[in-house]
């Protein structure tokens, strides 16, 4: 299921040249996810609605490994475009 935030945080990523970096993170924070994505949760309030509600979309794909699977699956495939 794609997030409607994918788009742009992929192009972000390609145009950054982050996508390899990305992975490596998304892929490396397993043992922690639960963690990083209360972090991110946390601090969503310091932000406005708009990258809150992004922030909160972030959190969710970083504690489900199956969604963080299907963005870096989305993103690689985007890149190969």
């Amino acid at each position: 299921m794609e997030n409607p935030y994918w788009s742009g945080w992929a192009n972000r990523l390609k145009s950054k040249e982050l996508v390899e970096l990305s992975s490596l993170l998304l892929e490396g924070i397993a043992p922690v996810r639960y963690v990083f994505s209360t972090l991110l949760n946390a601090s969503a309030p310091f932000f406005g609605p708009v990258t809150r509600s992004s922030l909160n979309a972030l959190a969710d794909l970083v504690e489900d490994p199956h969604e963080s699977r299907d963005f870096l699956r989305y993103v690689r495939e985007r890149g190969a475009e």
